[in-house]
């Protein structure tokens, strides 16, 4: 099987290097009338982009942008261009959104576009919604649209097991990391391999904290005693995050990530609290939308639904900050350049 797999990851690096050196060449990219900041990783699975996706659109809001996210909507139930929250509130489902997108529509107040296509997505929000920056979200591999800042979020585990798909966990060769204007690990020593990979890139260390924990948008105290249900890639994570603040795990019901919850699942978990006598089940926020039909299941049963929001600290945020303000102002240098001398925009 690791001969096979070795076979397939070498065959997947040709296919990668093959339409990097496209893009590299300056075939195939498009630009949008605004910047883009990209926020991506080299490695699958959870390393903390979507909180930091958040922090990124709030730090942007700060400095008097107004942002647009603009994603794929991994595991939606739909196609093409879906606007999940246009300038006022939501107008697509979970189903229509994918669960990333919603979470983000629930927790930011701008607009959020989904679509395969990121250019379309990106078209549609600056034309639409007068954005004057497009957040990109996952979208480090999606070449196609231009960006102005291309940020890189990884874990601890992204220089173990340096392999790409499918022999290990890499989208692609850490050398990728090369064409990245900052990255943002949540570990010393894998930024270090980091900086060696790719020398002159800039980064800085980050890490995860519990925020608030909500029920019914109302800050709660954390319960002494819960049951725990997620979907997510690192669901070790989560429980330990609700360990660190002092509540025992009676029982963690880890789903694979972004699955979708049955009706089954919800009375399952909600058979263990009974059996536990437990009265209190935590999910993330990234699992709490999808949970939204189910509510009443937990009501009835005298559950409270608990979310547990994370939050993100940059240990050097000036640095990022700078990264991501200078990246604007020359995309708005250029962009008046070309308006000045007629150029014409791929």
């Amino acid at each position: 099987m690791r001969l096979i797999k070795q076979g397939l990851a070498s065959l997947y690096g040709a296919i990668i290097r093959a339409r990097n050196s496209r893009f590299e060449a300056g075939k195939g990219i498009q630009h949008v009338d605004v910047p883009v900041v990209s926020i991506g990783n080299i490695t699958t699975g959870g390393t903390g982009k979507s909180p930091v996706t958040q922090f990124i659109v709030r730090l942007l809001q700060q400095h008097g942008y107004s942002p647009a996210i603009v994603s794929r909507g991994y595991g939606r139930k739909s196609k093409g261009v879906v606007v999940v929250r246009d300038a006022n509130a939501i107008v697509a489902t979970v189903e229509e959104s994918g669960d990333e997108a919603m979470m983000h529509a629930e927790a930011l107040n701008i607009p959020v576009v989904v679509s395969e296509k990121r250019v379309a997505g990106a078209e549609l929000a600056v034309r639409e919604f007068k954005a004057d920056v497009v957040v990109l979200d996952d979208g480090f591999q999606h070449r196609m649209l231009h960006r102005d800042v291309d940020i890189v979020v990884l874990d601890r585990n992204s220089t173990r097991n340096a392999h790409l798909l499918p022999l290990g966990r890499l989208r692609e060769p850490a050398s990728a990391l090369k064409r990245a204007s900052f990255v943002l690990s949540n570990n010393v020593s894998s930024l270090g391999e980091i900086t060696r990979a790719a020398p002159g890139v800039a980064g800085s260390v980050f890490s995860t904290v519990a925020g608030p924990m909500l029920h019914d948008g109302v800050q709660k105290e954390p319960p002494h005693e819960a049951v725990l249900l997620s979907s997510i890639a690192h669901s070790e994570r989560f429980r330990k995050t609700i360990q660190s603040q002092g509540t025992r795990v009676a029982e963690h019901v880890a789903l694979k990530d972004h699955a979708w919850f049955t009706a089954a699942d919800v009375q399952n978990v909600v058979d263990i609290c009974a059996k536990l006598k437990c009265q209190a089940v935590i999910v993330t926020a990234k699992d709490y939308v999808k949970l939204q039909a189910f509510k009443q299941l937990f009501g009835t049963a005298g559950i409270q639904l608990l979310v547990q929001l994370i939050e993100v600290q940059v240990y050097d945020d000036a640095a990022l900050t700078e990264c991501i303000l200078r990246g604007l102002s020359h995309a708005k240098a250029q962009d008046k350049s070309r308006n000045t001398h007629g150029t014409v925009k791929p």
